[in-house]
């Protein structure tokens, strides 16, 4: 094409063959020369050499300061969760801390379906109970999700302070392992939409 250049490889290289690894001497774009390269990644690094002229290699160093803020935070959380014991149910403790512990070694949080935190307002999202009707029958289906659970185990429900129009309150705290109160509760309901 008339009036554009494109940069050509001046210098010469040669190669040294070194056990599992080549020392490539020659004049690279950037100046640099001597790189130490691992053989055994020769096809991924060819092409970018004949490509460029030169090999970038990918940093696989974890970024440390964000590494140093996962952990930091994952302690403070851990610390948050040892102070509830015996103010909180114990299932959705053990299930919080399983999840903050898998965060801070970099893994997908893996929690027992049966122990993750179920609430009243999630369940009826789930029937299709929205807005003002929400509103209007969460009450009285927790009073009879509370009976149920009452009923069945002998003894009130644990409870976890959550944010109930604008103030902190102490609600009662279930796990997907009571979904069949749930549904119980919900065929007394009546509901229609």
């Amino acid at each position: 094409m008339k009036g554009t250049s494109v940069p050509q490889h001046t210098g010469r290289s040669h190669a040294r063959k070194s056990n599992a690894s080549a020392q490539v001497t020659g004049i690279t774009p950037d100046g640099s020369n001597d790189i130490l390269l691992d053989l055994d990644g020769v096809n991924e690094i060819l092409p970018q050499v004949r490509e460029t002229g030169r090999y970038v290699a990918a940093n696989p160093q974890p970024q440390l300061d964000e590494l140093d803020r996962t952990i930091r935070r994952a302690k403070e959380q851990a610390a948050v969760l040892g102070n509830l014991k015996g103010v909180v149910d114990p299932s959705w403790l053990d299930a919080k801390g399983r999840h903050v512990a898998a965060i801070a070694l970099g893994l997908e949080p893996d929690v027992d379906p049966a122990t993750r935190p179920l609430t009243v307002g999630e369940f009826l999202e789930g029937r299709g109970v929205t807005g003002a009707s929400l509103r209007s029958i969460s009450t009285t289906f927790g009073k009879r999700l509370k009976a149920l659970y009452r009923k069945k185990y002998g003894t009130e429900p644990g409870t976890v302070d959550r944010f109930v129009d604008g103030a902190l309150r102490p609600v009662a705290c279930y796990t997907e392992a009571h979904r069949d109160l749930f549904d119980q509760a919900w065929a007394t309901m009546n509901y229609t939409h």
